[in-house]
C-alpha cells in the first residue's frame, strides 16, 4: 500500500476537540497575564493573528511556539498539549 500523499497540515489530524482544548488553555494563559493577543504574540515571537488562531481552534502552535508558551508561562508541555498534569 502507497503511502499517504495528503498535503493537509499535522494540525488538520488532530480532533477539532483537542484543538478548541488547546485553544482555550492558551486563552486562560493569556488572560491570566492580562495580556492582549499582540502582547502574547510579541511574547512568542508570532502574531497576534496566530493567537487568535489557536483561541479558537483552526490550528494549534508549532514546536517552537509550544515550548515558547511553556517557557513563558511557566506551564507544562504535557498539560498545555494533552491535558496531563
Amino acid at each position: 500500500m502507497a503511502a499517504s500523499t495528503s498535503s493537509a497540515p499535522r494540525s488538520a489530524k488532530l480532533s477539532q476537540k483537542c484543538k478548541t482544548e488547546i485553544g482555550e488553555k492558551i486563552f486562560s494563559i493569556r488572560e491570566k497575564h492580562g495580556l492582549t493577543r499582540d502582547a502574547m504574540g510579541v511574547k512568542l515571537k508570532v502574531s497576534g493573528g496566530a493567537i487568535a488562531g489557536w483561541e479558537q481552534g483552526r490550528t494549534i502552535p508549532d514546536s517552537y511556539s509550544a515550548i515558547a508558551l511553556a517557557k513563558n508561562f511557566k506551564v507544562s508541555i504535557d498539560w498545555l498539549l494533552l491535558g496531563v498534569e
